[in-house]
């Protein structure tokens, strides 16, 4: 008789955070950041804007062309880096 024992923890759902609480200096600066489709983006740049009662505050992304990109929205942790779940694979990055 052979018994297989698995682990639900490979298909636990994964937290959805805020990006401008997740984000902390310096710890999360070379943290890489991909769009919805799991390409990379690029790095926090360290500047954040705070939450008001409109918005739930935003990360600025330093891209590799050193163009710039400011995010606000959900993101989950994925492997070494974050997926930002509102950024679309259609969305141009530019300056």
């Amino acid at each position: 008789m052979v018994v297989i024992i698995m682990s639900n923890t490979w298909a636990a759902p994964r937290e959805t955070l805020n990006a401008y609480n997740t984000f902390d200096y310096p710890k999360s600066l070379n943290k890489p950041l991909y769009d919805y489709c799991n390409r990379y983006i690029g790095t926090w740049s360290g500047t954040s804007a705070r939450p008001t009662d409109t918005t739930t505050g935003s990360i600025q992304i330093k891209c590799p062309d050193d163009s710039t990109l400011w995010y606000g929205g959900p993101i989950i942790k994925l492997g070494d880096g974050y997926k930002l779940l509102n950024l679309d694979c259609g969305t141009t990055i530019s300056n």
